[in-house]
């Protein structure tokens, strides 16, 4: 089946057919026939999840900048579309070019939770290649994965053939090479394998056996017995994609990131990606600088994500937060910076992150008392979190979200009690020093121990003690403005066994795929009773990896060698029953943990960006590479310096001009059809921010561009007549010109009039929309005409809560004819404040279609109107 068959008969009939289509800005498309590789990246979640990971998007940058690899993404389809695809035989395709995934040459997946394996084997088999690894042959795909969940991959063994353990920037072009050489060759599967297999951090399954005491080890000679976990040295800067895919459909993370430093030293002893990703590494804040004007420009976002472990521990974050202000504080550009500390944070630095959006700020203090913190390493402090709420209740904030894990090592009923403190004590802060309705917002998450941190050997409470602590807590926290949402056990006792587990637990991953099981991470498709079962069917007890595990034991992932030595994580181990904190090893001495210094030392010597405290050299190189302000500045604007006056970005002292106000009419053709009204706006912000126009904003909590739409277009419809109202401003010629360029394909304005005087708003004033329908069956004209003879037309609408009411669509309806030759309906339907009339409820009543295939049709929004006594205006005849 070709993209035309699957966008006319498919897409229609799911619940979100824009996560299928490539209607994205900045996609890349190359010709498969020119390059020597190609390289599908899936990821095993829904395509909003897979599109706001950032490594995602840095491999996809990477590989397509080679001329001889082309890169296209692939992603978990939702229920709806799986079933269709299995009813019609389509095999999971790329989301570029539509190309089946069984005719790549790797399919790359990516490992960031485990509760998404069982994606991995779906998205296999919709792909029609063979699940399990030992049965695919050389003209299937290599299956390579990597991410987080790869430093123990004994679980999902049987489905990879090979895994990346560690970072792939530099990873991915040694693959690749190796693959391309492979192919040249004409080596076999495995001969190509044996080659992957000499690649630093790249770990063979195939080519280990699990010994009865649980050892991994290497089953033939040229097999390393440890693999090294792969790091990049630096962050570098052509490594970022400065032009990245944008979404023209909602995603979980609708914003530029820019990943500042990666790594950290912190030494929480649950933290996974605290050991997995060391050393830590700094981005130059001149390219940090830099790389958000590059993004900004391409993307069009209203908000910059300073990504890392801990934002606030990036050395020129201070610095780096001000120089953006100053540059995009009246683009109304935000800033945020994810993973706060309470001990490293200040409210001059929230002031500085929500200057244009006063968001709620966010915690994870883990523990509720000072001696379980210091059982986990986590250096942060009541009274650190306390001084930081008051001031921020003081200068307006009035929500405070707090993340808490319970079943830590060495729990009593007392930590239990600080959670219920702390979390009272902030409330009570605001009500003493805030205005408004003051809102707390607390997560309480089960610990869950990972490989290769200090807690990778401690037990897991069961889920009936994790029920038992809820419902104590449930019993203290009563306050209504204190919303505690708990994550259930069951999903985190399964993330447990699969984070843990060796390879017996393959077998039950397949056989609960078998079952149905996918889409684990999701609450509405989690079938616990069926996990449960598989393991006792198959004789694996699941509780065998969630106790207590020794010293002596051989656990599954004692052959990945993540740099971090497990004498050090026992020691820290015990460090932590006789509650003693370990000092994060940047600013003091190292403690070595086994990660290679040198180059890449994570023992740096400066001042800490927060807290301010010398230590040894201070940072003079790193405050040098800042660039100023004035090379951000783009087209004229008013630019607020750090004096605060106003002047012109041009310099040129004039005082700033009128605001104007144009209307602007659009046409969106067919690959937009199955974007949402509020979708569509969007892409029209995200456009209008990457023209640089001098656009007007609103004030107030979240400021927007001054832009109104008319009527909302029907989802699966193109149309010639989109129209919005814009205030800009000053002036500006050549508009039309000036704002295609930056509008992606299959968007375009026709049209621009500017507005002099007062002019009624589209929604005040559009009252009719014209539609043709085409490839439908029409009836006669008599028919049509005894239709409109009716006094009335009842239908039933959901109503609000999706209650079913009665409605009488006559008064809707202004006209309707028909070409019956040429299967033309053309309907004239009241649109705006009276109420909308809706083009299937007319086909349904005058043909034989279903509902179901309405979408499938043709159909054009050609015009909205304005009518008169005895004829009509459009919006633009008004002005």
């Amino acid at each position: 089946m070709q993209f035309t068959d699957i966008k006319d008969h498919i897409l229609p009939l799911v619940e979100k057919p824009n996560r299928y289509v490539s209607n994205e800005l900045n996609v890349i498309r190359k010709d498969h026939d020119q390059v020597k590789l190609s390289f599908a990246l899936c990821f095993p979640d829904t395509y909003e999840i897979g599109m706001s990971h950032l490594g995602f998007k840095i491999l996809y940058h990477i590989l397509n900048k080679r001329d001889d690899v082309v890169a296209e993404r692939a992603f978990a389809p939702w229920v709806d579309m799986e079933n269709l695809m299995r009813h019609h035989q389509i095999p999971l395709f790329s989301h570029e070019t539509y190309t089946p995934l069984r005719d790549f040459d790797i399919l790359g997946f990516t490992l960031q939770y485990e509760l998404s394996y069982t994606n991995i084997l779906n998205m296999l088999d919709l792909a029609q290649v063979p699940v399990l690894a030992a049965e695919r042959t050389g003209t299937d795909p290599l299956v390579i994965a990597g991410g987080p969940c790869a430093s123990n991959t004994e679980p999902i063994h049987l489905f990879v053939d090979a895994v990346l353990i560690g970072e792939g920037e530099d990873a991915v072009h040694d693959i690749v090479d190796a693959i391309i050489a492979a192919k040249a060759k004409a080596l076999s599967r495995e001969e190509t394998l044996f080659e992957i297999a000499q690649i630093e951090g790249m770990y063979v399954p195939r080519f280990y056996d699990q010994l009865d005491d649980g050892q991994i080890v290497p089953n033939r000679d040229g097999i390393p017995e440890t693999v090294k976990r792969r790091f990049v040295p630096e962050l570098r800067y052509e490594d970022i994609p400065t032009d990245p895919v944008v979404p023209s459909t909602g995603v979980i993370h609708e914003r530029a990131m820019i990943e500042v430093m990666r790594g950290c030293t912190v030494g929480c002893r649950f933290c996974h990606a605290g050991m997995y990703y060391r050393p830590v590494r700094e981005r130059s804040a001149s390219d940090v600088i830099d790389l958000t004007k590059k993004v900004l420009k391409s993307t069009g976002y209203d908000n910059v994500s300073l990504i890392s472990l801990s934002s606030a521990d990036y050395t020129c974050v201070a610095d780096v937060v001000q120089q953006i202000n100053e540059a995009y504080g009246d683009d109304k550009i935000s800033i945020s910076l994810p993973s706060l500390r309470p001990d490293v944070f200040t409210v001059d630095l929230a002031d500085g992150v929500s200057s244009v959006k006063k968001s709620g700020l966010t915690f994870a203090l883990e523990a509720g008392t000072q001696r379980l913190r210091d059982v986990i390493n986590k250096p942060n402090s009541e009274e650190a979190l306390f001084r930081v709420a008051e001031d921020a209740f003081k200068k307006g904030w009035q929500t405070v979200k707090l993340y808490f894990m319970i079943g830590l090592p060495t729990e009593t009923t007392e930590d239990l009690d600080g959670i219920v403190r702390v979390i009272n004590t902030v409330y009570r802060l605001g009500r003493q020093h805030g205005k408004g309705r003051i809102t707390i917002n607390a997560t309480i998450s089960p610990f869950v121990p990972k490989p290769h941190t200090p807690f990778q050997w401690e037990a897991q409470d069961t889920i009936r003690t994790f029920y038992k602590k809820v419902h104590y807590l449930e019993s203290k926290l009563t306050n209504r403005n204190i919303n505690v949402k708990y994550h259930a056990p069951h999903g985190s006792y399964l993330e447990c066994v699969l984070a843990r587990g060796d390879r017996r637990v393959s077998e039950v991953v397949y056989q609960a795929w078998r079952k149905g099981c996918r889409f684990d991470a999701w609450d509405e498709f989690f079938r616990f009773d069926t996990w449960l079962d598989t393991f006792a069917e198959l004789g694996v007890d699941p509780d065998e990896f969630t106790q207590e595990h020794t010293f002596e034991q051989h656990l599954p992932w004692d052959h990945i060698d993540i740099h971090a030595r497990k004498k050090f994580l026992w020691k820290d181990r015990q460090k932590a029953y006789e509650n003693a904190p370990l000092a994060d090893c940047r600013w003091e001495k190292c403690h070595a943990c086994g990660v290679p210094r040198g180059k890449t030392c994570n023992v740096l010597a400066g001042v800490h960006p927060v807290m301010g405290e010398s230590v040894d050299p201070p940072f003079a190189a790193m405050e040098q590479q800042l660039i100023s302000a004035e090379s951000l500045k783009r087209t004229p604007a008013i630019h607020r310096p750090l004096n605060g006056q106003l002047t012109q970005r041009n310099g040129n002292g004039q005082a700033p001009k009128m605001p104007v106000k144009y209307r602007f009419k659009l046409t969106r053709d067919e690959r937009f059809r199955f974007i949402s009204h509020r979708d569509f706006m969007e892409i029209i912000n995200k456009a209008l921010r990457r023209s640089e126009l001098p656009l007007a904003y609103t004030q107030g909590y979240s400021p927007r561009p001054k832009i109104s739409f008319g009527p909302s277009l029907p989802l699966g419809m193109s149309s010639f007549a989109e129209y919005f109202d814009l205030q800009l401003n000053e002036e500006i010629d050549h508009l039309r010109d000036r704002f295609n360029r930056v509008l992606p394909d299959g968007i375009a304005v026709q049209h621009v009039k500017l507005i002099a005087g007062k002019v009624p708003s589209l929604s005040a004033v559009v009252d009719t929309a014209v539609y043709t329908v085409a490839g439908l069956e029409c009836p006669t004209p008599h028919q049509v005409e005894s239709f409109l003879a009716q006094d009335e037309i009842w239908v039933e609408r959901n109503g609000k809560k999706k209650r079913r009411k009665s409605i009488n669509i006559r008064p809707l309806i202004h006209d309707i004819t028909v070409q019956p030759e040429n299967g033309i309906w053309q309907l004239v339907l009241e649109t705006g404040n009276q109420g909308h009339g809706r083009p299937d409820e007319i086909l349904l009543l005058l043909s034989d279609i279903s509902a179901q295939d309405i979408l499938k049709l043709q159909m054009v929004r050609t015009d909205l109107l304005i009518r008169q006594e005895d004829h009509f205006l459009t919006p633009m005849d008004i002005i």
